[in-house]
């Protein structure tokens, strides 16, 4: 059903809470016939997505996945050293879930959290996870060893720090994309935003 979803549901502290979901649809109605601006076609997050790819190619997908990587590795790093472990196997991409000891030290964790401005999961009463995106950065996740050793009662460290740019040298090797991909020209063309625009006024004229 195409349109505006509400529903009942509870906020953060437990409060009632309306919610309201945009649901898409495929867009069947004429533009002069619609009566709500609202809901939007499923094919414009497609068309995201694909431009998203068009800008950044083969080369700047690699780099933002390595680095994104990168980030999660040195979380993995930090609470190693902070002896808190972390139950996250070694093929992971973004995500590193931790066992800080018990439901009250993950309840502490997940409080200061919330006070430091960081959405972290509470996977089970004990596991709290972590997910980082291209929008981290190193300081990101150092704030975030600082508030778990707070919360736990130990002291951050620092150990050295893997590089952002060492790109496919920290993803496991049985991850690797190793076959060609996104090799049309169109993916290998576009190199500043201007010749996006381009593209993407070309595209609006056919």
């Amino acid at each position: 059903m195409a349109g505006r979803l509400v529903g009942v549901s509870q906020d953060a502290q437990g409060n009632p809470a309306y919610r309201l979901t945009l649901q898409t649809r495929e867009q069947h109605i004429r533009l002069n016939k619609a009566t709500s601006n609202v809901c939007t076609a499923q094919a414009l997050l497609a068309n995201m997505s694909a431009m998203y790819a068009v800008y950044h190619g083969p080369s700047g997908l690699t780099r933002i996945a390595s680095r994104v990587h990168a980030l999660g590795q040195l979380l993995v790093d930090g609470l190693q050293r902070m002896e808190v472990p972390v139950v996250t196997s070694d093929m992971f991409f973004d995500c590193v879930s931790m066992k800080p000891g018990s439901p009250e030290a993950a309840s502490r964790i997940m409080k200061a959290a919330v006070a430091a401005g960081m959405n972290l999961r509470l996977v089970d009463p004990a596991t709290v996870s972590a997910t980082f995106d291209e929008t981290h950065t190193v300081k990101d996740v150092e704030a975030l060893l600082q508030v778990i050793a707070t919360a736990i009662g130990t002291e951050s460290t620092e150990g050295d720090r893997h590089s952002t740019e060492a790109d496919l040298g920290l993803i496991p090797k049985p991850l690797r994309r190793i076959t060609p991909y996104m090799s049309q020209k169109i993916f290998n063309s576009i190199v500043t935003e201007t010749d996006l625009m381009r593209y993407l006024y070309y595209l609006q004229n056919k």
